[in-house]
């Protein structure tokens, strides 16, 4: 198929999106979404903590990163690119965040803003630098079939999980949002809406 007929198609996708009330996933590759600037930008994502000291991220699909971080490509060009799907990708408002760390009962939500380069799509972005200003848990116990609320944040399965009062008994290693607060110097909290 020619580049002319490519741009058609996605030119007839892009309205069809646009007239519709669907919306355009923040992945997308339909070139006609996306727009490139240089400014901040705050965002919303989800991730795992692996590490407390220092704290580290790992990306729901890959990656590991810390509060201040700068995205690189395995395809040597400057992260984000347009015909790429690099850099760090991120949700506009916080809503699409909480549906998604929903979904994952071991993620946390995290407040970053964007730095650098950055391609905003409909309902996200995509930076050449984040830094994470705030770390929001879910405010459930993330034990299966426990709906207590979380009382402390405890290391179990590999990862740093809230807990209910209860079973953050039973774990050796369990931190206060003050105490991850003092030992980080980043905001953390429980999870408000839902």
């Amino acid at each position: 198929m020619g580049s002319d007929k490519i741009i058609s198609s996605y030119k007839y996708l892009f309205n069809y999106f646009k007239n519709s009330k669907v919306d355009i996933p923040v992945n997308t590759n339909i070139l006609l979404d996306k727009k490139v600037f240089y400014d901040d930008a705050r965002g919303y994502k989800i991730a795992h903590i692996e590490s407390i000291n220092p704290i580290k991220f790992k990306g729901i699909f890959k990656g590991s990163y810390g509060i201040i971080s700068q995205a690189t490509c395995f395809r040597e060009h400057k992260a984000p690119d347009l015909d790429c799907t690099c850099g760090f990708h991120s949700f506009k408002n916080i809503e699409g965040a909480v549906r998604e760390v929903s979904k994952k009962w071991s993620a946390v939500l995290l407040k970053i803003e964007n730095y650098g380069r950055i391609i905003e799509h409909t309902s996200g972005y995509r930076s050449q630098e984040q830094e994470i200003v705030e770390i929001i848990f879910q405010k459930n116990c993330a034990k299966v079939f426990c709906s207590r609320e979380s009382f402390k944040i405890c290391k179990f399965l590999g990862l740093y999980l809230p807990l209910c009062k209860k079973h953050s008994e039973k774990s050796g290693e369990s931190y206060s949002l003050l105490e991850l607060s003092n030992l980080t110097g980043i905001e953390f909290s429980f999870l408000k809406i839902i």
